[in-house]
């Protein structure tokens, strides 16, 4: 199911399901979840959901009726909690923004945001975790 589309490498299904299967599960759940991306684990600690439970519900603002609501919305919550936030937080909330084009079918304003978030979680080297998930996840909406 992976391979080349266009410039792009489209990731395994398998994998992205997995992955969404274990953190969603287990991070769901309450407590530690491990989370294993075929090379390596990575522990996703309470303290890491407390920090998060500082940090306002992205899900909760989402009003799909109105992409374009939701993305000043979005764009808002970065403006206010931009600096305080965890990386993972702010790229989580860009991803979501992404989403915004791809529901008004701009795919290639959500490409491109997903472009640049990539770009940071690999030059930050953001380990797996939820940024990750949703970041795959827009990725293939965005190629539907």
């Amino acid at each position: 199911m992976g391979g080349p589309v266009g410039d792009r490498a489209m990731p395994s299904l398998r994998k992205l399901k997995s992955l969404v299967w274990v953190v969603a599960f287990g991070v769901g759940c309450g407590g530690a979840a491990t989370v294993t991306d075929g090379e390596g684990e990575r522990q996703v600690a309470e303290s890491e959901e407390a920090e998060r439970s500082l940090e306002p519900n992205i899900d909760a603002l989402w009003n799909f009726g109105d992409p374009a609501g939701t993305e000043g919305a979005f764009r808002e919550l970065i403006e206010e909690h931009g600096n305080e936030a965890s990386l993972e937080w702010r790229l989580e909330l860009e991803t979501q923004i992404a989403r915004t084009f791809s529901l008004r079918s701009e795919f290639e304003r959500a490409h491109a945001v997903l472009d640049e978030v990539e770009r940071e979680l690999n030059a930050e080297a953001v380990p797996e975790g939820i940024v990750w998930v949703r970041y795959r996840l827009e990725r293939g909406r965005t190629f539907r």
